[in-house]
């Protein structure tokens, strides 16, 4: 490898074998050296699955590489080979320096020593000697924070604490390359910001491969994102390339959005909402939509100032002349934030005439909130009271969009600004 790089990955490919019961699996661990012996044909009871297929990239030194992909696509499986845990069975991988990584809550501790026994373990399975454990033991039970539960058995840490722990040993022994797969998902909201925070600072020589579905947390830490599918390699390039491609990829039920895979009545770019997601008297309804987010189509990320505009398509099949079309924000929880219509924006109704593929355009300018996933739901009613009308269309749940805000604390859900201050001796 070049000396610039720190990881290489060549035609990596990971198969796994699926049993569908233990007598399967003994089946085949007994009577297939027995076939062998006897030079009788071999008899797989398995399926095989493939979870990595020919997966080609490079890490540069000192680089953030991001991870994305749905459940099942191979990122955990992939940053297990690159930690050596699990060796692959095609292609190779290269490493140049230490390698630390934080996957499975509570891998590598042995749930009845006590942390600091914990402690002095991995750090010996990481490379360091006892004199320099000591050394270093100190500072990894200041960042924990763990204070005297350092002596008590993990067993009764919660899973916070454990994740606690383990990050501060990965970062304690200052690695060349430190790996992380969702595992600060388990941590307080403080212990998270505070661990990003000397990732950005401390680490910036230090080669990291992140996995998360926290596409805020991506866009933050990462200088680089890769897009898994199934095993492949469906994109690499910039964090927001990457989610725009991804956030597309989701919401279009694994299609790409490229020529062909929306239906011929739809206007290009537009992806159908399914029937199960909307609702209502169906007068009116939405059954697609585009995502703007400052001209970044399907980018899913969102600044503070940032223009939203949310496209949908309608199909009214009967006129209807006092309409109402409005959105709904709520965190991942189901909490309302807010949200807004055209006739309390505008004090005016719309008028729908009848007609197929109608495009309604809702802007808004992106709020100062807190960093997290906002779903959001749209409608249609018919009326002229902004809280009780008729609702000819609900779309349940159907864009998702993340809120990034470039460092700037946010100190509830969102940021009331001050509109004066003053200081009287």
């Amino acid at each position: 490898m070049s000396s610039d790089t720190a990881i290489r990955v060549s035609h990596l490919g990971k198969n796994f074998h699926i049993y569908a019961s233990p007598r399967a699996r003994i089946k085949q661990y007994v009577t297939a050296p027995l076939r062998r012996l006897f030079g009788l044909q071999q008899k797989p009871y398995y399926k095989e699955f493939r979870a990595l297929d020919d997966l080609s990239f490079t890490v540069k030194q000192g680089e953030s590489l991001g991870i994305l992909g749905r459940n099942g696509a191979g990122k955990s499986t992939l940053l297990q080979i690159i930690s050596g845990t699990l060796t692959p069975t095609t292609g190779s991988v290269e490493i140049t320096g230490r390698v630390a990584a934080l996957l499975e809550l509570g891998s590598g501790f042995n749930l009845e020593f006590t942390g600091r026994e914990n402690v002095y373990m991995n750090c010996s399975l990481l490379g360091l000697s006892t004199k320099q454990t000591q050394a270093c033991l100190q500072t990894i039970i200041d960042f924990s924070e763990i204070g005297e539960f350092i002596d008590q058995p993990v067993k009764t840490y919660s899973s916070g604490m454990l994740m606690r722990l383990a990050f501060s040993v990965q970062i304690a022994v200052e690695p060349d390359i430190l790996i992380i797969d969702e595992a600060l998902a388990v941590g307080d909201v403080f212990f998270m910001a505070k661990c990003i925070d000397f990732m950005k600072t401390r680490m910036q020589h230090t080669t990291r491969i992140f996995v998360s579905h926290d596409h805020a947390a991506v866009a933050n830490l990462c200088d680089r994102a890769i897009f898994l599918d199934h095993g492949t390699l469906r994109m690499s390039g910039t964090p927001l390339e990457c989610i725009e491609a991804y956030t597309r990829f989701v919401h279009n039920d694994g299609n790409t959005g490229e020529e062909g895979t929306y239906d011929t009545d739809f206007p290009k770019g537009f992806i159908r909402i399914p029937v199960n997601k909307r609702g209502g008297k169906s007068n009116a309804i939405i059954k697609g939509f585009r995502l703007f987010i400052e001209e970044r189509a399907f980018s899913g990320i969102a600044y503070p100032g940032d223009t939203v505009n949310v496209q949908l398509l309608l199909d009214v099949h009967h006129a209807v002349a006092q309409g109402i079309i409005g959105y709904f924000c709520r965190d991942v929880f189901g909490n309302p934030i807010f949200g807004e219509t055209t006739l309390s924006s505008f004090a005016r109704t719309v008028a729908l005439p009848q007609g197929n593929n109608m495009i309604a355009s809702l802007k808004w300018t992106w709020p100062e909130v807190k960093e997290d996933n906002y779903i959001f739901t749209f409608g249609i009613g018919s009326g002229t009271d902004p809280l009780f009308h008729n609702i000819e269309c609900w779309s349940n749940n159907i864009i998702t969009i993340q809120s990034v805000t470039r460092g700037k604390a946010v100190h509830g859900r969102f940021n009331c600004p001050l509109t004066e201050f003053e200081l009287h001796a």
